[in-house]
């Protein structure tokens, strides 16, 4: 997915800040797509989750998204 240089940085502090989605490992703005059934505990814990072996992954802006090797752009820690 190609970002402007803003999004770039945008992205770049959420996976340095540890904020991307645990279950798939990229940023998206609604649920996972990767997860087929979620089982919650009734004080809000999970206990199970089920994942899709393959899933739509449109939208999702993934880590190499954001550190495009050919952009000369610093990294969100100013690398």
């Amino acid at each position: 997915m190609p970002l402007t240089p803003a999004e770039k940085r945008d992205a770049q502090q959420i996976f340095a800040a540890g904020n991307a989605c645990p279950d798939c490992g990229g940023i998206h703005q609604r649920a996972c797509p990767r997860i087929k059934r979620l089982e919650l505990h009734p004080n809000g814990n999970r206990i199970g989750v089920t994942y899709f072996k393959r899933y739509d992954d449109t939208g999702i802006i993934w880590p190499d998204d954001a550190y495009d090797p050919e952009d000369n752009t610093e990294d969100a820690n100013g690398r």
